[in-house]
């Protein structure tokens, strides 16, 4: 699970970057970064915040986060500037028939390699 801010600007970003990577504000809510930042901006949508289960690869600001810290860094994507939070990690968990079904077609289908065709 990942802990999303959504920022206004690039200055909203960096003030909640500098909030959440303070290590006296390591138990600090997310309630309570974007009521910071509110305080400081006097700016009621200059930061959302929501907690979202993201997978590598489905989302772009993931692909784009090496994720070897818990804090990324100012991500900025399609006009929206976020930083991803890492609050756990969830363990791998077998996937529903439906998010399957897609894979296991493909790999069932037949390719030139297996028939010896030449492309």
């Amino acid at each position: 699970m990942q802990q999303l801010y959504t920022c206004k600007d690039e200055s909203v970003a960096k003030k909640t970057r500098a909030i959440l990577t303070k290590k006296s504000n390591k138990a600090i809510s997310p309630a309570q970064v974007v009521e910071s930042v509110i305080k400081t901006f006097a700016d009621s949508s200059c930061i959302q915040s929501k907690q979202e289960s993201l997978k590598r690869g489905k989302t772009h600001q993931l692909t784009r986060w090496t994720g070897k810290t818990d804090i990324s860094e100012i991500i900025e994507e399609n006009g929206k500037i976020v930083i991803i939070v890492k609050n756990k990690i969830v363990k791998p968990e077998p996937k529903k028939l439906d998010e399957a079904r897609g894979i296991v077609t493909a790999d069932t289908r037949p390719t030139s390699r297996n028939y010896g065709y030449r492309s």
